[in-house]
């Protein structure tokens, strides 16, 4: 466990050294009133790994009739963006100047949503940048629950309702969401074989990674690791599903809206958690998703050791 990961949620995610220079220094306050920028599209350049059927049965579950989420204990792949192959080669063809991942662009793109401390790494090479989340496990390696929930907030213990805790359950929730919610029989096969599955039998998520390119000016132009997680058979429809966790059942209410009330639930959700909510939808809009799918998880025991 990286050193900063052990900090407290709202202390800065790095020790700032003092032989270190200030190059620039922003606030939150700041980046709100920061000039926009148009980019120009320029497309999919490479795509890689495969999707598979988005599973519509999913869809019937509700509160008093839920279907279990199996544990998957596979790896989901977010690999650093240096170490990543295809990114490597595009490099080599100066494709682009920078270099960056859906979750690092995204938690730039929405950090004055985020009220929790995380820290990016952007390393230089020749005229080339590349931005990244850093390796040691750190706050973007996991899911936040109510970072914007006010009174309802977790406090950062060891509890099970602990911040860290919540975030780490999150996390396996979503993975297990995203290996079982689709239907395995039926595969679409992205341009290349998954750059990051190293044999057919290794337990890993199947899914699939877009390479795309924006032209930021005349002479920057940015590449973007994009992720999919699925697609839908029916419409052919490119699909993200992400977990909604429960953790404060009376605050939360899913045991009288639920069923019946959805759209209340989803909106107290959006709310509690404006910074993941908001990270997920860039991610979702700079891969061109056209369906995010949202599973409300609630926890099977008291314990919380099953869902």
């Amino acid at each position: 466990m990286g050193a900063q990961w052990r900090r407290g949620i709202r202390d800065p995610a790095y020790e700032i050294e003092p032989r270190w220079t200030v190059c620039e220094e922003f606030s939150k306050q700041r980046f709100d009133k920061l000039a926009n920028i148009v980019p120009v599209d320029n497309g999919i350049e490479r795509s890689a790994g495969q999707l598979f059927a988005f599973n519509h049965s999913w869809e019937r579950a509700s509160f008093q009739k839920p279907l279990r989420l199996p544990i998957f204990n596979g790896q989901v792949f977010n690999e650093p963006i240096v170490t990543d192959p295809i990114i490597q080669e595009l490099a080599q063809q100066k494709k682009a100047n920078i270099f960056a991942t859906d979750v690092a662009a995204a938690a730039m793109m929405c950090s004055t949503k985020a009220t929790w401390s995380w820290d990016l790494v952007i390393k230089k090479f020749m005229n080339i940048l590349f931005i990244d989340k850093r390796e040691e496990e750190n706050m973007l390696d996991f899911n936040t629950v109510a970072e914007s929930a006010g009174e309802y907030q977790p406090n950062d213990d060891d509890t099970m309702n602990g911040a860290r805790q919540l975030m780490r359950e999150a996390q396996k929730c979503q993975n297990s969401f995203i290996y079982n919610c689709t239907n395995k029989k039926e595969t679409k096969k992205m341009q290349e074989d998954d750059p990051f599955i190293e044999s057919d039998d290794q337990v890993a998520a199947r899914i699939g990674y877009e390479y795309r390119l924006w032209k930021l000016d005349k002479n920057n132009t940015i590449c973007i690791r994009c992720t999919v997680h699925a697609y839908d058979r029916v419409t052919n429809e490119k699909v993200n599903a992400y977990v909604l966790p429960e953790y404060a059942p009376k605050h939360q209410n899913w045991i009288k809206q639920l069923d019946n009330q959805t759209a209340n639930c989803f909106t107290r959700e959006i709310a509690d958690n404006a910074s993941k909510m908001s990270r997920w939808t860039v991610q979702s809009l700079l891969a061109e998703v056209d369906q995010m799918r949202f599973a409300f998880v609630k926890r099977a025991d008291p314990l919380g050791k099953s869902h």
